[in-house]
């Protein structure tokens, strides 16, 4: 989902230096768990779509490119510093599989899978929770 997000709303910025209604909305079903509030909000993103000017469209169009092309994974085994990789299973942009691998390929990777949770995790209290328990963990024995 999130290849097809980014590039329709990567073209969007190229041919008419704004955001996509559609990319706007689409990013709501991402982002917004409960379908009544992605319903409720969806005329006032047709509107933010409209109305946002980017500043500068040719900065937004290379970031996205490159966030396209990111890959890392044939170096994720040299990575080896102890990592949490926290994730949903339900995200809407990047699968579960995905998450889980990130974290095999590390020789230290650890991974936090919250089953009914989904993009935003950041906001939920067990994120810093989790994180916290993390950082505060005795590695050196």
């Amino acid at each position: 989902m999130a290849k097809r997000s980014q590039r329709k709303l990567l073209q969007a910025i190229e041919e008419t230096g704004r955001y996509s209604t559609e990319a706007i909305v689409d990013g709501l079903q991402g982002m917004i768990r409960f379908r009544w509030l992605r319903r409720a909000l969806t005329p006032i993103a047709a509107v933010a779509a409209r109305r946002i000017r980017i500043a500068s469209p040719g900065d937004a169009v290379a970031m996205l490119r490159a966030e396209d092309a990111f890959d890392v994974r044939d170096r994720l085994p040299g990575i080896p510093t102890e990592t949490l990789v926290i994730c949903g299973a339900r995200d809407y942009y990047w699968t579960p599989e995905m998450f889980a691998e990130t974290a095999f390929r590390m020789p230290r990777g650890r991974l936090i899978m919250y089953p009914d949770r989904g993009h935003a995790i950041p906001v939920r209290p067990e994120f810093a929770r989790d994180v916290v328990a993390f950082l505060r963990e005795d590695t050196s024995t």
